[in-house]
């Protein structure tokens, strides 16, 4: 069975919104295809989470969709929804690709808001990411 865009192998095809206007207003983006070595994905730095709220629940991202070894969606929703101060890191993925989506890849929490509790439980959430800094500012990320 082959990939469904969202890291899963064999899972059901997710009825994405492919009203591309309405999800770069959604994150306030202007997308520049062409302009680096990736014409038709655009990194996300910072998905604060009155965006991702607004993204799944307007069909834009899955929330069983994860990035090979992530949390899924609905967990970084969840620990955002628990931590508001933390921002999700992603992609977003042209229409023009079969595999249009925004998918997510990481989180970071700037120092000023990092607490022992969200600390905690970044760490919980994150312990197997590619990448892990929770040194001053939290930040992690799966390839």
């Amino acid at each position: 069975m082959g990939s469904n865009g969202n890291g899963h192998k064999g899972l059901r095809q997710f009825p994405y919104n492919t009203d591309y206007v309405r999800r770069n207003a959604v994150l306030d983006i202007e997308p520049e295809w062409g302009k680096d070595e990736w014409d038709d994905t655009v990194h996300l730095e910072a998905i604060r989470l009155e965006q991702l709220e607004t993204l799944v629940t307007e069909k834009f991202i899955d929330p069983e969709g994860r990035q090979n070894e992530s949390p899924s969606t609905q967990e970084f929703l969840d620990f955002m929804r628990k931590h508001p101060a933390t921002v999700a890191q992603g992609y977003l993925f042209a229409i023009k690709r079969p595999d249009y989506r925004v998918t997510l890849v990481g989180l970071f929490v700037d120092r000023e808001f990092v607490t022992p509790q969200l600390r905690w439980d970044f760490e919980q959430l994150c312990s197997e990411a590619d990448e892990l800094d929770t040194r001053a500012d939290l930040y992690s990320w799966w390839d």
